[in-house]
This record gives C-alpha cells, structure tokens and sequence, in this order.
C-alpha cells in the first residue's frame, strides 16, 4: 500500500482543550494471482484506493482528570468495506488523586457494500480507590459480536461480559531486607 498523501494536525491549548486530526489517501494495490495448475495469471485489488481520517477532541480538567471523544473512519473505493468507530472516553481523579472513576463507551459501524452492515458496541467502567496503603477497585469490560475496530484499530476477540474486583495492600517504603 502507497501512501498518496497524510496531513496531521494537532494542538493543546492553555485551557486544556486538545485536538487532533490526521487525514491519510492511500493509491490501489494490487497483486498478481499465479494458478500452477492451469499456469494462468491475474491481477487482483487487495486494497482499494482509500481514505482515512482520525479526529481527538480532548479536555483535560481539575489536575489528571480528562473527558475524550475520539472518531475513526475509512472510506474504500468500491466494493470493499468502509468502517467508522467512535468512542468516549472518561478518566477522573478528584484533586489529591486517592480516588478514580473512567469509562468508555465505544461503538463501530461497518458497511459490507455486499451484504448487510454491522453495529457493535463495547464499554468499559472503573471505580476505584489508587492512592494509600490499601487499594481496592471494581470494573466491568463488555463487547458485544458485532464489536469491530480492525480496519483502524486492534481488537483480539469481542462477545464477552467481565467483572473484576481487586484488593491490594502495597507498601511504597523499604523495610528491614525487602525493597
């Protein structure tokens, strides 16, 4: 895949507010498909002329706390999929950083072009306590089947539900032989 053309553009300013963009055009590929058996050749798209874009929007307040909404999108030529995924992402500290609550609420859209579209959705949710001694949280991950984000993202597996809970007593000074 060539890359035609890629504009990034990003910035912070002294209210916290961030933003970023990038816009990237990639030309055609194809590769040529060789058949031993019937020794015939032909040329095959494997990725079309496309069109990606990112968008951040971020507002970082009260210290290290911060509220994101973040956008993905590719538009392919043609019959190949085009993707959109969007997601809000929350991270809050109260001001002597002992307590934390973050969530995302992520969402994708896929469109086939050859079939029907697909919408999943994914979230996720923290509380906990992160400062002191003694630390304790709860959280909760889910996906759903139709959670998709590998056109511009990552994912390894959806269609799961989880809870968690941990306890956990830390010690930051050393004592006697131990660090």
């Amino acid at each position: 895949m060539k890359v035609l053309n890629a504009v990034k553009i990003s910035g912070r300013t002294k209210e916290g507010l961030g933003i970023g963009f990038f816009n990237a055009i990639t030309e055609k590929t194809e590769a040529t498909i060789t058949n031993t058996v019937e020794n015939t050749t032909r040329k095959e798209v494997v990725e079309p002329f496309a069109n990606y874009n990112i968008l951040v929007v971020d507002q970082q307040f009260n210290g290290n706390s911060a509220i994101s909404l973040i956008n993905t999108n590719v538009a392919r030529e043609g019959s190949f999929r085009d993707a959109n995924a969007t997601a809000l992402v929350a991270d809050i500290i109260n001001k002597r950083n002992t307590y934390r609550i973050s969530g995302e609420l992520k969402m994708s859209h896929v469109n086939y072009q050859d079939r029907d579209s697909e919408t999943g959705f994914s979230s996720s949710f923290f509380i906990g306590k992160v400062h002191g001694n003694l630390r304790y949280s709860f959280d909760h991950n889910f996906a759903d089947t139709k959670y998709d984000i590998n056109d511009m993202g990552l994912i390894f597996r959806n269609n799961f539900n989880n809870f968690g809970t941990d306890v956990s007593y830390e010690t930051f000074e050393p004592s006697g032989n131990l660090n």
